[in-house]
């Protein structure tokens, strides 16, 4: 496995491009996207992700720890096996095609979008796990099909530090 640490990217176009066996930490996305990705086995470690975007990518037993996203996107994307740990989500969105087995522990989703203002389009969260998590001003579209989502929320905004990146 591949480890990049402390690396600051800024306003990078990344276009059907593949990521495998990777660990980044401690890096930084500004203003970067991700369009037609595909990450495999890819760990994201107290990174930050601030004007960002993800794709129609397609994310496999990938995990984010300790990090935060701030206008940021999951788009047309296409998951399974993904996971967020202590990760705090500000003024962000998510449409998943299709998301299988997501797990969330101890994140923030304030301000976050799941789904679109797209009637025709269709979104899926199947198998997916909120455990101590805090939902704040988030918005559930009608264009997402749940199936089997359990959600278990707490207060967590004191134990999160979303700012230190």
């Amino acid at each position: 496995m591949t480890k990049i640490w402390a690396f600051e990217y800024e306003k990078e176009k990344n276009a059907a491009r593949r990521f495998s066996d990777l660990t980044f930490e401690k890096c930084r996305w500004d203003e970067c996207s991700f369009d037609g990705c595909e990450f495999s086995d890819v760990r994201f470690v107290h990174c930050c992700f601030s004007y960002s975007f993800f794709s129609q990518c397609k994310l496999t037993r990938c995990s984010f720890y300790k990090c935060v996203f701030s206008e940021f996107r999951f788009s047309d994307c296409e998951a399974e096996g993904l996971r967020f740990s202590e990760c705090f989500f500000y003024e962000s969105g998510a449409s998943f095609v299709e998301c299988l087995g997501l797990w969330a522990y101890k994140t923030g989703f304030l301000g976050f979008d799941f789904g679109s203002d797209d009637a025709t389009a269709k979104y899926r969260l199947k198998d997916a796990i909120f455990s101590t998590c805090d939902f704040d001003y988030v918005e559930f579209h009608e264009n997402v099909e749940f199936s089997n989502v359990s959600i278990d929320k707490s207060p967590l905004f004191s134990i999160l530090d979303p700012f230190d990146c």
